[in-house]
Formats: C-alpha cells, structure tokens, sequence
C-alpha cells in the first residue's frame, strides 16, 4: 500500500494522527502559558502548516485567534 500525506507544506508532510499530536502540543503549550477559554491570541505566520497548527491548536482550546497580516514591500 503506498503512503498518501494528509497534511502537505512543501517538503513536509504529516499524517492527520502526525498533524493531531503538533496541535495537542501547541494546545498544551499555550495552556501552560496561561491561555484559557475566550481569550484572545494574535498569530502572525506564513501561510504554512505552522498556520495550521496555530489554528487548530488555538480553536481546540476555545480561545480566539486573530490573524495578523503583513505585507513586505
């Protein structure tokens, strides 16, 4: 059977159970750092699987993420 990645960022890739376990993380770390339900938290990140990370991660703790846009000129 070949391996198909569910989550791809360029020449990452990562499994739903691999992309799972990051987003628990990030929810663990956060929690540690004092983020509760309703808070809110400002992400600024590329458009990659760290964004994604962030919003799951971030949504799994029913806290509120903005996104911070940038633009270089």
């Amino acid at each position: 059977m070949k391996y198909y990645p569910n989550v791809i960022d360029g020449e990452k890739e990562f499994t739903y159970k691999e992309f799972g376990e990051r987003t628990d993380q990030l929810s663990v770390v956060l929690h540690k750092a004092g983020i509760r339900k309703g808070d809110h938290v400002a992400v600024m990140l590329p458009n990659t699987h760290y964004m994604l990370e962030s919003f799951y991660g971030i949504c799994q703790m029913i806290a509120l993420k903005h996104c911070l846009v940038f633009k270089i000129l």
